[in-house]
């Protein structure tokens, strides 16, 4: 069974795109003014959507819908929702939710050279002094 999608990729004002490859299992596709058709026997095969200076986009035929919007160099797919007729965007990247942890640290204990330093530095200097003043006698 051959399953067939006509896609349109539009520019961020909503104007074809020329120049627009596909590539499918089979094929390669260019478009004309930004209106592509796929053909493919598989649908789950995945749709590779490319254009010069955009990164590519690919997504399994069966989740392919009929306009994809070209925008700074990112393609996002724009989905219209069968209650109402606007046009909502869904961007092809998969987004996970993050969320905020407060923690707080205990406080940090510190070695025997991070307590002594100093008292080590002095004592260095005291030696240091012994030394020439032996030396001088």
């Amino acid at each position: 069974m051959e399953n067939r999608k006509q896609i349109l990729i539009v520019d961020q004002n909503g104007n074809g795109i020329e120049n627009v490859f596909i590539e499918t299992e089979n094929a390669y596709t260019t478009g004309c003014s930004g209106k592509l058709v796929i053909e493919t026997s598989n649908p789950t095969t995945t749709v590779k959507i490319s254009a010069f200076g955009a990164e590519t986009l690919e997504i399994p035929f069966c989740l392919l819908s009929g306009k994809i919007r070209l925008s700074n160099g990112k393609f996002e797919q724009l989905v219209c929702s069968s209650a109402s007729a606007e046009m909502q965007e869904e961007t092809s990247e998969v987004t996970t939710a993050t969320t905020t942890v407060a923690t707080t640290t205990a406080p940090k204990e510190m070695t025997i050279i991070e307590k002594h330093w100093g008292k080590a530095a002095l004592a260095g200097l005291g030696f240091l002094l012994i030394s020439k003043m032996g030396k001088e006698q």
